[in-house]
């Protein structure tokens, strides 16, 4: 494929690595956990900010409510998650995680950060840096 300059190809080629770091953070997650990325990503938000409704989680993310809203229904269902409609507006839900939800987010955190110092031991220490 050709492009029209040297940052259109560098973009391309960022775009396809973000593609392959996150189908293989996937792929790893749901073998070793059965969590999704995004369930992961889900988890370390809340955790960091406790009482996040579902609509500020979607916004943060960049995510559909929709798909925001499958996800956290998956990770309450396995008891990762709580979720509570808030007293002032029945409409929106607060989300906290649980104990069990800090424990699988750290396992899930811990084994893409040794999967990623695999995947990037194949780079020099420039190539890292850049």
């Amino acid at each position: 494929m050709k492009f029209f300059s040297q940052t259109m190809r560098a973009a391309a080629k960022i775009h396809h690595l973000m593609f392959l770091l996150q189908k293989n953070a996937d792929t790893l997650l749901t073998t070793e956990l059965s969590l999704s990325f995004m369930q992961a990503l889900i988890l370390k938000i809340v955790s960091h900010h406790p009482n996040m409704s579902q609509k500020d989680l979607a916004m943060c993310t960049k995510f559909t409510a929709g798909g925001v809203s499958r996800q956290v229904e998956l990770l309450r269902e396995k008891g990762l998650l709580t979720r509570k409609e808030r007293k002032d507006n029945r409409r929106e839900h607060i989300l906290s995680i649980t104990v069990k939800g800090k424990q699988e987010m750290e396992k899930a955190f811990t084994l893409l950060d040794t999967n990623l110092k695999t995947v990037f031991s194949v780079l020099n220490t420039k190539e890292s840096t850049q």
